[in-house]
C-alpha cells in the first residue's frame, strides 16, 4: 500500500494553512471513521504548555494541563461522535526506536 503513496499529487503546505485545511476537511466527515496516519519518530509540541512542561520533566505540572483540558477535549470527541464518526490512528515506525515511541 505505502508503495503507491509516492505516485500521489499533494502540495505541501505551510503550518497555518495546514491547519485550517485539515481543519476544514476533519469536521466535514460525517458516519465514517477518521483516519490519522502518523510517521514521525519524534514528536514536539512546544506551543502547549502541558508538552512542554512535559519536556522539562515537571510531570505534574503537565498532568494538571492535561486534566484541565478534559472537558475541552470531552466536547470535542462528542462532537466527533455526533457526526457518526471515530478517530482511528496508524503509526508507521523504523527502527532504531526514539522515546517519542516508547
Amino acid at each position: 500500500m505505502l508503495e503507491t503513496v509516492g505516485r500521489l499529487q499533494g502540495e505541501h503546505l505551510a503550518l497555518a494553512p495546514y491547519r485550517e485545511d485539515f481543519s476544514t476537511r476533519f469536521w466535514s466527515v460525517r458516519n465514517s471513521p477518521i483516519w490519522k496516519v502518523e510517521r514521525q519518530q519524534d514528536f514536539r509540541q512546544p506551543e502547549s504548555a502541558s508538552w512542554a512542561a512535559f519536556d522539562e520533566g515537571r510531570w505534574e505540572e503537565s498532568q494538571r494541563l492535561l486534566e484541565e483540558n478534559r472537558d475541552a477535549l470531552k466536547q470535542q470527541f462528542t462532537r466527533i461522535a455526533s457526526a457518526g464518526s471515530a478517530v482511528r490512528r496508524v503509526r508507521i515506525v523504523e527502527k532504531p526506536f526514539t522515546p517519542y515511541l516508547y
